[in-house]
């Protein structure tokens, strides 16, 4: 387990400690549960968009798979990258 501190403003420290009351936990149980259903959501998003990006993309990623073009004003007779040319996108 990682600990980690910060500062919260009075106003939130109140109202942790009015809900640990309340459900007769802990405030740090409280901030736990919270992260961890952040998190959750946070990875049901990721999820949903790496779906939608592998959907959108995919076929011209497949498409284009395999084959590698030479950028136009390439100053290599050979590429150094050899097969993985990344064509338009070359840092040289």
């Amino acid at each position: 387990m990682v600990e980690m501190r910060t500062e919260l403003p009075e106003e939130i420290v109140g109202w942790l400690s009015d809900a640990a009351v309340r459900f007769n936990v802990t405030r740090s149980e409280i901030v736990q549960r919270a992260l961890e259903q952040y998190l959750g959501n946070v990875a049901h998003v990721q999820a949903a968009y790496d779906q939608h990006h592998q959907k959108r993309f995919g076929d011209a990623a497949a498409q284009s798979s395999g084959t590698h073009h030479k950028k136009a004003d390439c100053p290599y007779e050979q590429c150094p990258f050899e097969d993985a040319c990344p064509g338009e996108v070359c840092p040289l």
